[in-house]
């Protein structure tokens, strides 16, 4: 029987077990040395990388030599140089222009129509030309159309505005109540009282007889008229609109009292919401600016009737609230004798309303007769915006 043979690595596999960590040690050394190695060599000033250059727009370019003479020819005359091209890796695209305004671009908040453009407004990049803006010209009467909070924007977007702003109903409906300018208050200063005499143009004819008498006597006044009106006398209103004597306002877009909810006055149906008040007040003036006239600065509704909220929207819309404190032919519907009594009342501080689209009335005639009394007692008449 064979004796039997002994391994010749006895406990070979226990011996590795036991070396294992040993060896994990030596390579996490071994590692561990490397990656300092490594780093200090990167840390070195020989391989530290070069500094960036500056943006392009701060590296210093020296001005252009000024070009030689141009080389003339046997006969004294210039030589025409070459043509010459830039390469096509020092062409560059002009910058794309700013874009100008839209009817979607987001309406200010701010109901002020004094108040200066929002710092919220996107500026042009540094180093760009922005387009020139597409707006209405500028006039000597009034500020342009654009320089108001709402200028480019539709109707519609103006009433959304003003829906968010005046969400509740309207508590007032009357010819009087704040934000209405009903007497020059505080009336302005000079010689003797002041009166401001103002004539609604509401629609179909024109008393030219009556501006003829108030320029011959140089009775200054404030014309209230319709767009209606404009498209039936667009003459007589560029005329007018010319005359410095004058000041043209706002009587509205078809002659409508003003509210957001359909109020009557006189048998005239008012204005129903306020998509139809944003079209009636703000469709009067852009049609007075465009036939010619200034963006005016005061507004009276057909029948001078408004409730609270249209006031406010009026206010915001860049335009005061006219009223008036003596109704001098109500409506036109007086004799001259009436017209020339209740003109005579007149005091310092009065807004006197007349009209100039019933020739056959008797407005004319009790003006003719009372303005130059008053002007006799030390009487003077002023636009309403020189009050």
């Amino acid at each position: 029987m064979k004796a039997k043979m002994r391994p010749r690595f006895p406990n070979r596999k226990r011996r590795l077990q036991r070396a294992m960590p040993a060896l994990l040690g030596l390579c996490l050394v071994g590692f561990v040395a490397g990656f300092l190695t490594w780093a200090l060599w990167n840390d070195s000033p020989a391989s530290a990388p070069a500094p960036a250059a500056p943006p392009a727009e701060q590296v210093a370019v020296p001005p252009a030599p000024r070009p030689a003479p141009a080389p003339t020819n046997s006969a004294g005359r210039a030589a025409t140089p070459p043509r010459q091209t830039d390469p096509p890796a020092q062409r560059s695209a002009a910058p794309a222009p700013s874009s100008t305004p839209t009817a979607s671009t987001p309406i200010s908040s701010s109901p002020s129509p004094a108040s200066p453009p929002s710092s919220t407004q996107t500026q042009p990049a540094q180093g760009t030309t922005p387009a020139p803006r597409q707006t209405p010209p500028a006039d000597a009467n009034g500020p342009s159309l654009w320089n108001l909070p709402f200028a480019g924007h539709s109707y519609k977007e103006i009433a959304a505005e003003m829906s968010r702003r005046y969400p509740g109903k309207p508590r007032l409906w009357a010819e009087k109540m704040p934000g209405i300018t009903s007497r020059l208050e505080p009336a302005p200063t000079g010689p003797g009282p002041v009166v401001a005499l103002t004539l609604d143009a509401c629609s179909g004819a024109y008393d030219a007889g009556l501006i003829d008498f108030l320029r011959a006597r140089q009775i200054p006044a404030t014309l209230f008229v319709t767009g209606r009106w404009i498209k039936e006398n667009p003459e007589t209103f560029r005329d007018l609109a010319k005359d410095p004597l004058f000041e043209i306002a706002d009587h509205g877009m078809r002659h409508r009292p003003c509210s957001v909810n359909g109020r009557e006055a006189y048998g005239i149906k008012g204005t129903a919401d306020m998509e139809e008040l944003v079209d009636e007040v703000e469709g009067g003036a852009r049609e007075i600016h465009r036939n010619g006239g200034p963006r005016p600065h005061w507004f009276r509704s057909g029948t001078a009737f408004y409730d609270d909220i249209a006031v406010r929207v009026i206010a915001d819309l860049g335009m005061g609230v006219a009223g008036y404190s003596i109704a001098v032919d109500e409506g036109a519907t007086l004799p001259a004798h009436a017209v020339r009594d209740k003109t005579l009342k007149a005091k310092n501080g009065d807004i006197l309303l007349g009209h100039m689209n019933h020739p056959t009335s008797g407005t004319r005639q009790g003006l003719m007769e009372a303005l130059p009394k008053l002007q006799e007692k030390g009487y003077r008449f002023v636009r309403l915006s020189e009050r």
